[in-house]
């Protein structure tokens, strides 16, 4: 039963987990599709704003600076390379742009990082000074009024400010338009902001709950740790609060290639642990050790951060390439957890591609490649789940195929015999195990066996014993015994418990009327009917496992099991049905209930004393019981004067008796026995 339940379980545990994982899978997408609804028109010089959006200032800007007037272009964020051009003012730098407006009004300006500017100037007017701004609180929109259709914006830098065309990390969201449209955008951007840090961070508890489920799985604490990395990375990279810690830009940029290299190893390492034979060694070599040197670089060497921004992403790329090589390669061998993360890793490196053409899409920055990267883990994560899977059908295969062997065993060991040995299954018997108990001890066979089959060929043999067997055996089953071995046509059974001896009895009358019934279907197929004798003992016994190491074998061993076997051959070299021994009389709850005659005291080999026998009449078939109960009077008489030694009155009754029951093995031989000691 507990089997069963735990096979139960495991198929539902899977379910449980699939369902978790489907849904969590459908958080990117869903992100990507809200994100949409933040699409904007994207403009500075000329550009448009109409009057239900919000226009984002990325674009071409004229700056003016100590060498004149030029168009540069201001991205949202910076490019893959931007790092290898200058980035800072080397003296005072003016941007100006003039916008298209609705009409005259209220309009709203949002810089996300107003103390990298020196002023803000709307139509010539000031809107913003830096030494008038509290650096660290959240910046507000600025306010302007416009008088007209249009409005000249401003932007002003000094020496040693980062210039608009090289944004900082986190980017740089310059929104024109309605304060109601540019409150609603500004929160758009840092829910998906927070979406996507939260994600990752969600994912790795995820990853690391289902571990402890899983403790074996190597690919497990690997997906967390690549997951909260990436949590920190989207954070530091997408958080446009991160100037509200104490540290500047360059911090920011040192973390940023730090998380990303890690992040590098950590997919080097996952990929190496998820395929059965892992990346090749050149690609586990460039992709989990090469990106490291990196990280530590850029958390604790004083290295520039643009050459080593630079270094960083050389490697990474060539990580990031022996990656995707080992991926197609272990997919061309057949490999199924790279045919999973192959097409998820072309989306993440699209994803990552759209970076450069979409640079100023906020679709792009915001959500599109954090996205491919989510689709990317979650495809590792399933990956790494078919083990887990796999796992489940190799415990339920495992359990059916156990389940199956302890069936097929239990026919061979009784049930009742690892009960009495207090053993939960056949693996946990031990040689030498055993245990001291009081049964009853029950034998039978078939008489004349041997003569008859002598006439049957070796099938039709065994047909006839299994025929005979299926019809005995139930018997003992249903009085509660079990069935010990089988030797050749006989049974070995034990009852155990309080009425074992009643039950032992019960089951031999079953048996001999069954075997009456059995006679009654042998007739109709032309057979000679059969006979069956039994031998019942109660006694003490010891109960466990013999043999040697390479082949032990369930028995019992004592002097009771020997008397009932001795009983079982009296009943069969006097053609009686049922004998008990006395102390199994003695046992019986009522022997009143039964028909009985005192057989007598028989000497057994092995006993010194002689042993007191009884016959049990019942069972048999109506005609002989009828003719043995008539008979009885006279031997039970027969029984008093033989054992009075008067040996002559003895012949008389036991001549009446066997007159009644000519068969009657133990009248004949007492009879034989007056004689012999009357002619003494």
């Amino acid at each position: 039963m507990e089997k069963n339940a735990r096979k139960a379980r495991a198929p539902a545990a899977v379910r449980a987990l699939s369902t978790r994982l489907a849904a969590l899978a459908l958080l990117p997408p869903l992100a990507v599709l809200a994100s949409c609804s933040l699409a904007a028109p994207t403009g500075a010089a000329g550009a448009r704003l109409s009057g239900d959006s919000v226009l984002i200032m990325a674009g071409t800007w004229e700056r003016i600076d100590k060498r004149g007037a030029s168009d540069v272009d201001v991205p949202l964020r910076p490019g893959p390379w931007s790092f290898l051009s200058p980035d800072r003012a080397e003296g005072t730098v003016s941007y100006r742009a003039t916008v298209a407006l609705p009409g005259p009004g209220e309009y709203w300006l949002s810089l996300p990082h107003p103390e990298n500017l020196s002023r803000v100037a709307v139509d010539g007017t000031p809107i913003f000074l830096r030494n008038s701004y509290r650096i660290g609180r959240t910046p507000p929109p600025l306010r302007f009024v416009a008088d007209g259709n249009a409005a000249n914006l401003e932007l002003g830098v000094e020496r040693g400010d980062r210039l608009l065309e090289s944004p900082p990390p986190q980017g740089s969201f310059i929104l024109l338009g309605p304060a109601e449209r540019l409150f609603d955008f500004r929160v758009g951007t840092a829910a998906l902001v927070v979406f996507f840090s939260a994600f990752f961070a969600v994912a790795g508890v995820f990853a690391l709950s289902l571990r402890l489920s899983r403790s074996a799985n190597r690919d497990l604490p690997v997906l967390a740790a690549w997951a909260f990395t990436l949590s920190a990375y989207y954070a530091f990279r997408g958080s446009p609060w991160l100037r509200l810690l104490p540290f500047g830009d360059m911090v920011l940029e040192r973390g940023l290639i730090a998380t990303n290299a890690l992040q590098v190893s950590l997919l080097g390492l996952l990929f190496s642990t998820l395929a059965p034979g892992g990346l090749p060694k050149a690609a586990r070599i460039f992709a989990v050790v090469l990106p490291l040197p990196f990280a530590a670089a850029a958390a604790l060497a004083p290295i520039p951060a643009r050459a080593l921004g630079a270094a960083a992403q050389v490697a990474l790329v060539i990580a990031g390439l022996a990656l995707f090589i080992g991926v197609v390669r272990n997919t061309f061998k057949g490999t199924a957890c790279s045919r999973l993360i192959l097409p998820a890793s072309v989306a993440a490196a699209a994803a990552f591609a759209a970076r450069i053409p979409l640079r100023d899409s906020v679709l792009s920055n915001l959500a599109l490649e954090p996205a491919g990267v989510a689709i990317l883990w979650l495809a590792a994560l399933s990956a790494s789940l078919q083990e887990v899977c796999d796992a489940f059908d190799a415990a339920s295969h495992l359990g059916s195929y156990v389940e199956g062997l302890e069936t097929s065993m239990g026919r061979f060991i009784p049930r009742e015999f690892l009960d009495e040995l207090q053993k939960a299954g056949i693996v946990d018997l031990k040689l030498g195990d055993h245990v001291r108990r009081e049964m009853t001890i029950f034998f039978s066979d078939i008489r004349s066996f041997t003569s008859l089959s002598e006439r049957l060929t070796p099938e039709e043999n065994f047909r006839f014993v299994n025929s005979y067997l299926a019809r005995m055996v139930p018997v003992i089953k249903e009085r509660g015994g079990f069935v010990d071995k089988y030797i050749g046509d006989a049974i070995m059974a034990l009852f155990p418990g309080q009425r074992a001896a009643d039950d032992a009895v019960a089951a031999a009358v079953e048996m001999q009327r069954r075997v009456i019934e059995y006679n009654r279907h042998r007739a109709n197929s032309g057979y000679a009917p059969i006979a069956m004798g039994v031998g019942i003992h109660t006694g003490d016994l010891m109960l466990g496992v013999v043999g040697v190491d390479e082949r032990m074998e369930n028995t019992v061993v004592s002097d009771s099991v020997n008397l009932a076997s001795r009983l079982q051959a009296i009943a069969k070299a006097f053609n009686l049905g049922i004998v008990i021994s006395e102390q199994c009389f003695k046992t019986l709850s009522d022997p009143g209930s039964y028909h009985y005659r005192f057989f007598g005291k028989v000497r057994v080999m092995g006993k010194a004393a002689p042993v007191s026998i009884f016959e049990i009449l019942d069972g048999l078939d109506p005609a002989l019981f009828d003719r043995k109960m008539r008979a009885n009077t006279f031997f039970e008489q027969g029984m008093l004067s033989y054992y009075g030694k008067d040996f002559s009155d003895a012949m008389f009754h036991f001549r009446k008796a066997l007159e009644l029951v000519p068969e009657d093995g133990a009248v004949r031989f007492y009879l034989e026995t007056c004689m012999s000691k009357t002619r003494a």
